[in-house]
């Protein structure tokens, strides 16, 4: 095993301590396509993406692998502490997570186990990991698991109506269609109205004095916008997108993104980008707004800038 820009040390191990080690594990594990950090403690892990309760931003955790064919569980031992680890929070919020197991990548329906079923399942998950009957003896709480279905076999949200299900896709697709369209066309008081109050942005370019963006409010964002884009002609796409209603108000997105962005000369470079667009939509009064959006860059390409005008 090799050790990725040195985060792990020769025993696997992270170098750093607490929250900075599994950010570290986790982060050496996902460059490395599961090469680096494949295990933890001599058993092997996969990691897991949730959505931060309170932040709204992506968490990466490894965890102990306990796959079952499509399916996995994952326990929220924490070691037999006595409180939860901060992940399962963040899967209560929103129980889309994403897993990482070696190269494979995919995103999975969480569900808690309780009752008869948890009790089902607990002895094949102390089978894979022997310490989680200890864990359970050293704490007063009932030890979560979770299961892990792959989204695309459950579709609709239990106790939703497939036709309801179909429909509000159907509306956010509509919703990211008039983001476009209101960025293109200059419209920013309309772009506004398609985010929630409480909605995050977060946009990654390499472009020389760009970098990483934030904004924490939709006024925040359009102003920075509607002024970047003032003399620029603009054509954003969106491909193929992947929606997952969580709940019958809230649900996750993940878009093919390929723009173009034409300047004048003597600014920021004029390019042809591509990427992904990842998001969460919330229903505010029965409409479908944008809650959060992030914009993750794969490769920009600089194009020719506007002619000078004559």
């Amino acid at each position: 095993m090799t050790h990725f820009d040195g985060r792990l040390g020769p025993d696997g191990r992270p170098k750093l301590a607490g929250v900075d080690a599994w950010r570290a594990h986790a982060e050496a594990y996902e460059a490395s396509d599961g090469r680096e950090g494949s295990t933890r403690n001599g058993f092997p892990v996969v990691v897991i993406t949730t959505i931060g309760a309170r932040s709204g931003e992506p968490r990466k955790t490894p965890v102990i692998r306990l796959r079952f064919g499509d399916t996995y569980a994952i326990v929220a031992s924490l070691g037999g502490s006595d409180t939860n680890p901060a992940w399962y929070w963040n899967i209560r919020a929103t129980p889309i997570v994403g897993l990482q197991d070696g190269p494979v990548r995919r995103n999975y329906r969480a569900r808690e186990l309780s009752g008869s079923e948890r009790g089902a399942w607990w002895p094949q998950l102390i089978e894979l990991f022997p310490r989680y009957a200890e864990y359970q003896q050293d704490t007063e709480r009932t030890i979560p698991v979770f299961l892990l279905e792959p989204v695309e076999t459950r579709l609709v949200p239990e106790g939703m109506d497939p036709s309801a299900a179909l429909l509000a896709i159907e509306e956010i697709k509509q919703l990211k269609a008039r983001y476009f369209r209101f960025v293109d066309k200059k419209r920013w008081a309309d772009l506004e109205t398609l985010f929630a109050p409480e909605c995050t942005f977060e946009f990654e370019s390499k472009l020389p004095g760009v970098g990483t963006t934030n904004y924490r409010s939709a006024a925040e964002f359009v102003a920075a916008v509607s002024r970047r884009q003032a003399d620029t002609i603009a054509m954003h796409h969106g491909h193929t997108p992947e929606i997952t209603l969580i709940d019958a108000d809230r649900a996750t997105g993940i878009w093919v993104l390929e723009d173009i962005v034409q300047r004048p000369s003597g600014g920021i470079p004029s390019f042809r980008g591509w990427g992904h667009y990842h998001e969460r939509y919330v229903r505010v009064g029965g409409a479908w707004k944008i809650g959060a959006t992030r914009i993750e860059r794969h490769r920009e390409l600089a194009i020719a800038d506007l002619p000078d005008a004559p």
